[in-house]
């Protein structure tokens, strides 16, 4: 019977943003990363085709979050000015 793990999907994500941040994209291993969540490789597979869709999936989850502190930085301005600077500033936090 297979071993059930609780919250597997956002513990990869995690780590993996964790690990993408500190050593950057060739410092990410799939091996790595099963390691560090305490799940075998296949497990990761379940979630994520290979390491660019698992990085893509981080990617998408930030851009998500930048849009939405756009929608609200816009939807609090008094002006346009001021919802612009907010849109610029969540898309820098994201680049960063």
């Amino acid at each position: 019977m297979p071993k059930i793990i609780e919250e597997a999907r956002a513990r990869i994500l995690g780590s993996a943003r964790a690990t993408l941040l500190e050593k950057g994209y060739t410092g990410l291993s799939l091996r790595g990363l099963a390691r560090d969540c305490g799940m075998a490789v296949g497990t990761i597979y379940n979630y994520f085709k290979d390491k660019d869709t698992l990085v893509a999936c981080i990617m998408m989850e930030d851009w998500t979050k930048a849009l939405a502190r756009m929608d609200a930085a816009c939807a609090d301005a008094a002006c346009a000015a001021e919802g612009l600077e907010g849109i610029r500033l969540a898309v820098e936090a994201f680049a960063a």
